[in-house]
């Protein structure tokens, strides 16, 4: 027994040997981080608790059931991918390896996604691991090599800015320049100026030799306009003729020059209710929206959560050269709280509990403390307009409930502590 552990040893980073039961009778490894996380993984603990800290489903209970060795990956809370093989021994124990597999940069031209969709620039990683992404990958990449203008939806905080840059890496525009532009951050007397251009004369305090404008600026290359929404109408009318002629008439001059650039504009507002308000151009509202693509908030994408902590936690511990980990139970809390900043947010908490962190490990009490954690509320009390049996009632009011945290959290780990009751009593009912 102590040489097939030794052996196993040299190709796995954590072994776990249990008796049929799947009671820990021993645990022992090579130093891996993941596992100085997980309390359930001692001697007289279970398997069972162990595989459910690790992942959103335990497999211990079918695995010992058909009583066979079996491999397979399975990705943990905290974002690393793991290959589990289960080792039945005549004795009627197992042995239950994990190995950590750090090769997690696939090939996404093969529709596939990891952890992370690394572009040719790695300074703007793009994650990539729920059902919702997955589409906005899609469209990404059949966007990227052409020169449609593209519209960025969602709220703010979602990534916006890294979706244009990872559709600038990924495309045939990648040895061009990026150039962003935050249109709201523009004051209005100058916004003109700075995305056609002046030339020499074209107004008191402009520059002898004049400025080239963000759209010359960008040839070949992408233009990104963030907050787009912001640009006031004059403007606008500049904006659209750019668009549709694809040519730049600086302030001050009569002469245009031809632009070749591809234009990704971005906005947290509805253009369409502007539109309807008089306070964005129509005819502009029908030439960004070509390729309109939805980032969705970060708690529609639960399944990133537990990866996006795991690479900001690996950025920070080697910005500020610490070794901070987050138990199981903090990532639970981490993906049931509402994120109304999204990934912007998510980004600040993880940096703050690195920075703030006076242990090795993050756990829930460290992430209450500086999330403002509170349930959501419903807008209005439920209303019951005929009278039934009491029990009748709160078997419907219950059944609504867990339908809700199943359809947010896909995972009914999630969903019972979201419920405040065991994972036991979810799965039953």
């Amino acid at each position: 027994m102590d040489h097939f552990t030794s052996a196993l040893l040299s190709i796995y980073d954590q072994l776990i040997v249990t008796d049929k039961n799947g009671t820990i009778m021993k645990s022992t490894g090579t130093g891996n981080t993941l596992f100085h996380t997980i309390k359930s993984a001692i001697v007289g603990g279970s398997i069972k608790d162990v595989e459910q800290d690790l992942f959103s489903t335990s497999l211990a209970e079918e695995i010992m059931g058909k009583k066979e060795k079996r491999s397979f990956m399975q990705s943990s809370w905290q974002g690393h991918e793991l290959l589990m093989t289960a080792y039945p021994i005549e004795s009627g124990a197992w042995v239950w390896a994990y190995k950590e597999i750090k090769d997690s940069y696939p090939d996404t031209s093969r529709g596939q996604s990891g952890p992370l969709l690394e572009s040719k620039k790695p300074t703007f990683p793009f994650v990539i691991r729920s059902k919702p992404m997955l589409d906005v990958l899609h469209k990404m990449q059949m966007v990227c090599d052409v020169s449609a203008t593209v519209l960025l939806l969602g709220e703010s905080g979602v990534g916006k800015e890294i979706a244009a840059r990872a559709i600038h890496n990924m495309g045939n525009r990648s040895d061009g320049p990026f150039i962003p532009v935050n249109c709201g951050a523009i004051p209005e007397n100058l916004i003109e100026s700075e995305l056609f251009g002046y030339v020499e004369g074209a107004f008191t305090s402009a520059r002898k030799e004049g400025a080239k404008g963000k759209f010359t600026l960008a040839h070949k290359g992408i233009l990104f306009l963030d907050e787009v929404g912001e640009l006031p109408l004059n403007v606008q009318v500049k904006l659209l003729r750019v668009l549709q002629e694809r040519v730049v008439t600086p302030i001050g001059s009569t002469a245009s020059h031809p632009v070749d650039i591809q234009v990704i504009a971005a906005t947290n507002k509805s253009l369409e209710k502007m539109v309807k308000k008089g306070e964005f151009r129509e005819d502009l509202y029908y030439r960004l929206h070509v390729v309109p693509i939805h980032l969705p908030p970060l708690r529609n994408r639960v399944d990133e959560i537990p990866h996006l902590v795991q690479f900001f936690l690996q950025k920070y511990n080697t910005l500020y050269n610490r070794k901070v980990a987050f138990t199981p139970d903090a990532i639970d809390l981490l993906c049931i709280y509402q994120w109304p900043g999204n990934v912007r947010e998510l980004e600040n908490t993880v940096e703050r509990l690195v920075i703030t962190s006076g242990t090795p490990e993050v756990d829930v009490a460290l992430v209450k403390e500086v999330l403002p954690f509170k349930g959501p509320k419903p807008p209005s009390l439920p209303v019951i307009d005929f009278l039934m049996p009491l029990q009748e009632a709160v078997d419907l009011v219950e059944e609504q409930l867990i339908n809700m945290a199943m359809e947010q959290y896909k995972s009914l780990k999630l969903a019972a502590k979201v419920l405040e009751v065991s994972q036991p009593t979810m799965s039953r009912k």
